[in-house]
């Protein structure tokens, strides 16, 4: 259970920082739930791509990246920029940013898996890929970030050293636990996703290099796999959505760990440096729309329900 102190949330004045911050956190928000939901009505919406594993491990992604716009994001701007934080309102904060995040992540890895799995096993890809190991995947993935955000808010809350926070970088879990959340986390998925990512870019560019040279057809007799203009589009699409995700989700996970660390850091410094880097990495979350726009089948999809919508008709493909 959390244990702290009774206290009573105090509504305070923004200054104009705070205030530029809120504006652009909410604005945030409202483009990553539209945009987000947008790709999940396409998705299941159209037969096509609901009956591809490939789109529906990219519909896990976007459900968390619509968890960042509903709940990670407003809170994120409101709490001690609206209010004056408590440790109960900073550790419910940290359980719902790390409960789309590791998700998120998990999601990244789960779509380069799949992807790697369909390129270089292409012939057990049938047996391995099933919609058991899509469910019992996808289960894993969100049972196993819901238990983690809950326990880490029993551990943030329990571990608060303070009644009254000044601003949530003060409640901070043990370093044991944070040391213990970065590897299982983010090391060792990063570690995956960054060889996967590696091989298949590595792959894409000779495939590149031999289409430019009007060798592709002797190059597809030999042990690496041929691959279409449609088909490389999508692993571009795949390799672009892990770079963007640590390009920008990375900053804030080195700062979580170095303020951890730090117990003489300028609290209100490390304030601003937290607000900058967080804002970073939700603006991932409506990037990424903007790079599902890259698969043809998913852009066309996005476009009919946006013309439908436009006429006032809108069918779902059964």
């Amino acid at each position: 259970m959390l244990h702290f102190e009774n206290s009573t949330d105090e509504i305070i004045s923004p200054d104009g920082t705070g205030i530029f911050y809120l504006i652009f956190m909410m604005i945030l928000a409202l483009v990553v739930v539209s945009s987000n939901t947008l790709v999940a009505v396409a998705i299941l919406g159209f037969r096509k791509l609901r009956h591809n594993y490939d789109y529906l491990f990219v519909l896990s992604l976007v459900v968390s990246d619509t968890l960042h716009g509903l709940l990670s994001i407003p809170l994120e701007a409101t709490v001690s920029i609206l209010w004056q934080p408590t440790p109960l309102m900073c550790a419910l904060l940290r359980s719902v940013t790390l409960l789309s995040q590791t998700s998120s992540l998990a999601n990244v890895m789960l779509i380069m898996l799949n992807m790697y799995i369909k390129i270089f096993h292409p012939f057990r890809y049938p047996s391995l890929v099933t919609n058991k190991t899509l469910a019992v995947s996808l289960t894993l993935v969100w049972s196993g970030a819901t238990s983690t955000a809950i326990y880490a808010a029993q551990r943030w809350g329990t571990q608060a050293q303070v009644s009254r926070a000044y601003v949530c970088s003060d409640v901070k879990p043990s370093p044991q636990v944070m040391a213990f959340w970065t590897v299982t986390s983010f090391i060792i998925p990063s570690i995956f996703i960054l060889i996967s990512n590696i091989r298949i870019a590595n792959l894409v560019r000779n495939q590149n290099r031999r289409i430019q040279a009007f060798d592709s057809q002797s190059s597809s007799t030999g042990n690496q796999p041929h691959f279409t203009k449609g088909e490389l589009k999508a692993l571009r699409m795949v390799i672009i959505v892990a770079a963007t995700f640590f390009l920008l989700w990375t900053p804030v996970r080195i700062v979580l760990v170095v303020t951890t660390f730090c117990q003489k850091c300028n609290v209100v410094e490390l304030n601003m440096l937290m607000r900058l880097v967080t804002a970073l990495a939700y603006l991932n979350s409506a990037i990424n729309p903007l790079i599902y726009s890259m698969d043809k089948p998913l852009k066309t999809a996005c476009r009919q329900l946006l013309c439908k919508r436009q006429t006032g008709v809108l069918i779902i493909q059964t």
